[in-house]
């Protein structure tokens, strides 16, 4: 049996979702989670305190804090806690299936999970713009405006096609990226056997 919590009620700055599992950044700073569980497993909501930023992953969230820091709470699709993240800065944060994936301020992008095997699945070295993580792979801008790609291919293609993009966002078997003229292009699927 699965229980659906509806939205709390009041203002929020912004909302992201990842399949069953919504959070949102309230206007006054504070992050609020809910979405579809299996009963009696509760949603898991954020730590107390302000956010600049809030991503939903599968059965779990991070924020970035007022200081720079990522503070993250839930537990991954293999039932392990995240709340763990790298420490130092970051200006942006990609909460995943089973990792998630930050921005530094020196343009780096770093990723981390608890789960065995992930933390081999990082970016090629490079200057980024804009990272997002999906179930199993993570997709970033580069400072030249390409896309690029990584993490577990093992059945879909997720090479990215040439062209400058400004944001990217990964799902379970594809990813689509927004194009400087505000048109989108997607890609991925299954690979051919």
């Amino acid at each position: 049996m699965t229980e659906v919590s509806a939205p709390p009620g009041g203002e929020f700055a912004s909302v992201s979702v990842m399949e069953e599992h919504a959070c949102g950044l309230r206007t006054n700073g504070a992050a609020a989670c809910w979405g579809s569980y299996p009963v009696p497993e509760p949603v898991v909501q954020p730590p107390d305190g302000t956010f600049i930023s809030v991503s939903a992953g599968l059965s779990h969230g991070c924020g970035i804090r007022e200081d720079r820091t990522v503070e993250c709470w839930g537990v991954n699709n293999g039932g392990q806690n995240f709340a763990s993240p790298p420490p130092g800065e970051f200006t942006s944060v990609s909460a995943g299936a089973s990792f998630s994936c930050g921005l530094r301020p020196d343009q780096s992008v770093t990723c981390w999970s608890t789960r065995s095997g992930y933390t081999t699945w990082q970016p090629p070295p490079g200057r980024y713009t804009f990272v997002a993580s999906g179930y199993n792979n993570g997709c970033a801008v580069g400072a030249n405006g390409g896309a690029v790609c990584w993490g577990h291919d093992q059945w879909f293609d997720f090479t990215p096609p040439d062209g400058v993009f400004t944001a990217v966002s990964v799902e379970y078997d594809r990813a689509c990226g927004l194009r400087i003229n505000r048109t989108v292009e997607c890609w991925g699927g299954q690979r051919e056997q």
